[in-house]
């Protein structure tokens, strides 16, 4: 209705200029006329700038949360965060319910927060504060100007368990050649271990069958491959920047 009204009484501000004959009743219309055109217009202003005749309302919702990558072989889950050269502005990368690759918006207004929960499954909660009319009449008066349901701040909190890790692209990109690099140096450190607790073990029990022994190597390279697997994951873990 604002933008109507400027419209209405423009046409009629220069109508009382050209078409009327001077008089009172001239200057009344063109007085008139004016001071709606421009209340209109301050209305119309104040509205997309300063927000009047609105109010902020905060939708929140959750999101199943998925990692960007699974780390299977250490059982943990990676989410990739990207800063965008600012202290607080970033974009996280990670995957929806359908499996599919997402990120979070990358506005200044956004917020990503972690928060650590194991007690919870994994999930995103987004909320959302808007600007709406305040009542109809509002609605009415900005019809046409499409001020309404305009984002104002978005908060997303990232609710993950401990076996999660954060890292940068950067950090993502060159983390299958650490892994490497760190099982090809744990790999003949474990093969000494191994020998070393076979060799007492069969000290200590000279009368050991081949089929005992076979269980007995078996059961220290597990235990060995699962305590290099840890030192791994905690290494992992050290590196995560949330």
């Amino acid at each position: 209705m604002a933008l109507a009204l400027v419209i209405i009484f423009a046409l009629l501000f220069i109508a009382s200029y050209v078409l009327m004959p001077k008089g009172i009743l001239r200057i009344l219309t063109f007085i008139f006329s004016l001071v709606i055109m421009i209340g209109s217009l301050v209305l119309i202003t104040a509205g997309d700038n300063n927000h009047y005749g609105m109010k902020k309302v905060t939708v929140t919702e959750t999101k199943t949360l998925k990692p960007a990558s699974d780390i299977k072989q250490l059982d943990t889950k990676l989410l990739i965060k990207n800063p965008l050269g600012t202290k607080d502005e970033s974009v996280i990368v990670y995957k929806d319910d359908r499996n599919k690759t997402a990120h979070t918006q990358a506005d200044k207004n956004t917020d990503n927060k972690f928060v650590r929960d194991n007690k919870k499954d994994p999930q995103l909660k987004v909320t959302t504060t808007k600007y709406v009319y305040k009542n109809n009449f509002f609605k009415v008066l900005y019809a046409g100007l499409d001020n309404n349901n305009v984002y104002q701040s978005r908060k997303n909190e990232f609710i993950i368990n401990d076996d999660w890790i954060v890292l940068t692209p950067k950090q993502a990109s060159s983390l299958q050649t650490k892994m490497k690099d760190q099982q090809a140096k744990a790999k003949p450190q474990m093969e000494k271990l191994v020998k070393q607790q076979v060799t007492q073990a069969m000290m200590a029990n000279p009368s050991m069958t081949k089929s005992q022994q076979k269980q007995l190597i078996k059961k220290i390279t597990q235990q060995a491959q699962q305590k290099a697997m840890d030192q791994t994951k905690k290494e992992l873990q050290k590196m995560s920047i949330e």
